[in-house]
């Protein structure tokens, strides 16, 4: 069941907790997106951001750019996995501020580092049921799909001379 009761101050609440593994709303519940979030992280947030964009999954990898950018920078020496959290973690951010969420139980790169399969499930889980609900894809300049428009003409004639 998806609400859309605000609390007191105008803020939100998760509908589905960071480590809940109850039976309806937790890692129980969805073992497919339990094990792609544990064992393919980058793919998992190829799906969040597709799903943001355009309110579905799409393939394994999702949205393609978001799922290659996450696997690459996991790749630099030493910090990559701390980096590609961080990257992550941006998403988190966006998510909580279009539906008006706490920051909790830490700030969002803390939660991305320390938790990130926990919090790709969460977000995942979240966007998808407010979506259900009727409260959309939240509003991001990062995903904005941009309108195609005509090639400009000036003024070129197709007439054989």
């Amino acid at each position: 069941r998806v609400s859309n009761h605000v609390v007191a101050g105008g803020i939100d609440h998760w509908q589905h907790t960071l480590f809940d593994c109850s039976s309806d709303k937790g890692c129980c519940s969805d073992m497919g997106l339990c094990c792609l979030a544990s064992f393919c992280a980058p793919c998992a947030y190829g799906q969040l951001v597709n799903r943001i964009k355009t309110g579905y999954p799409g393939d394994f990898c999702g949205d393609t750019g978001a799922c290659a950018s996450f696997l690459g920078l996991s790749f630099i020496p030493y910090v990559g996995g701390l980096v590609a959290a961080a990257y992550s973690a941006q998403t988190r951010t966006e998510i909580r501020t279009a539906y008006r969420l706490p920051e909790t139980p830490c700030n969002d790169v803390c939660v991305h580092v320390c938790c990130l399969p926990w919090a790709l499930f969460q977000e995942t889980k979240e966007v998808t049921a407010r979506q259900r609900g009727g409260q959309g894809v939240p509003a991001s300049p990062r995903y904005a799909v941009q309108p195609m428009t005509a090639a400009p003409t000036q003024g070129v004639s197709m007439a054989r001379s």
